[in-house]
C-alpha cells in the first residue's frame, strides 16, 4: 500500500501501518491471507493471487509465476517444464524432451547443450 493512503476508518496509513479490514493497523507482522480470504493485492495472499478481491488458488495456467513454479507456468509441480532461458532451481524444472536440457545451478536458468 502506498504511503499515506487513507483507510476507510479515516486514518492515513503510512509505511509503518497497513489498511486491513478497512482499518489502519501497525505493520508488526506481515500478514498474508489464505485462499478464500478478502484481498486487494496479489502480495496479500499466500498464493500471491488475488482475483476479484478474493485470494485464489494458484495454477500452472495463470500466466504468472505462482505457487512453486520457477518461471511463468512451468517448473515446480507443474506438468509443463521450463524451456531454455527460463528460471529453474533443480534439474526436474527443465524440459528434457528435446536435446539435453539442464538447470544451471549457478545461474538458475534452464539451458540446452544443443545451443
Amino acid at each position: 500500500m502506498a504511503d499515506n493512503v487513507q483507510c476507510d476508518d479515516g486514518i492515513a496509513c503510512t509505511l509503518t501501518a497497513t489498511c486491513q479490514a478497512a482499518v489502519c493497523t501497525p505493520k508488526l507482522v506481515m500478514s498474508v491471507c489464505d485462499v478464500g480470504d478478502t484481498c486487494k493485492f496479489d502480495s496479500g495472499c499466500l498464493t500471491e493471487k488475488c482475483v476479484n478481491g478474493t485470494c485464489a488458488f494458484s495454477t500452472c495456467h495463470d500466466k504468472i509465476v505462482s505457487g512453486d513454479e520457477t518461471d511463468v507456468d512451468c517448473g515446480g509441480s507443474c506438468t509443463k517444464k521450463c524451456a531454455p532461458g527460463q528460471k529453474c532451481t533443480v534439474q526436474a524444472d527443465c524440459d528434457q524432451t528435446q536435446y539435453n536440457k539442464y538447470c544451471s545451478a549457478s545461474q538458475g536458468i534452464c539451458w540446452s547443450s544443443a545451443n
